[in-house]
């Protein structure tokens, strides 16, 4: 090139002419592609790392989800069960109280048809009448004992065969 209309000093113009890189490339404008380039890299990184991080915080929300529903399912089957053993607790107590009762009146028909035994088995003697009661009153409470004793002795052999 020449500069001599320029008044350029010879030895700067032989630099000039020197330089390593064509006059028409700009090594501001390469820096710039390359600072854009970089910061295309990272927003593009960037978006890459945020739709993993999506993909991660999904990945566990569904699965803190799959655990909510599975306690949630354990809780409903153990309120089934303590349900189930509440109802069969209460059967179990109706069961032992009509059992109660039946054994109840179970005793109490037995004791009627005893008194009723004792009363069809027992005749007072004509000398305990109520007059004479008072006159006869240990001859006829022995009397009684001794009858009630063979009563009884009766009664729990008759029972025994039963």
């Amino acid at each position: 090139m020449d500069f001599k209309h320029l008044d350029i000093p010879p030895d700067l113009a032989a630099r000039i002419d020197r330089q390593p890189y064509p006059r028409e490339s700009n090594p501001l404008g390469k820096i710039l592609i390359g600072a854009v380039t970089i910061a295309i890299g990272v927003y593009l990184g960037f978006l890459a790392y945020t739709k993993y991080m999506v993909y991660e915080a999904t990945q566990a929300l569904q699965q803190f989800n799959a655990q909510l529903q599975q306690q949630a399912d354990q809780a409903r089957q153990l309120q089934l069960a303590l349900a189930q053993e509440r109802t069969r607790q209460m059967q179990l107590e109706v069961a032992f109280r009509q059992r109660q009762i039946e054994r109840q009146l179970a005793e109490q028909e037995a004791a009627r048809r005893k008194e009723a035994a004792w009363n069809q088995y027992y005749k007072r003697p004509a000398t305990c009448t109520s007059e004479s009661q008072q006159v006869n009153m240990v001859e006829c409470g022995n009397h009684y004992i001794q009858e009630r004793n063979k009563f009884e002795a009766s009664w729990a052999r008759r029972q025994g065969m039963d």
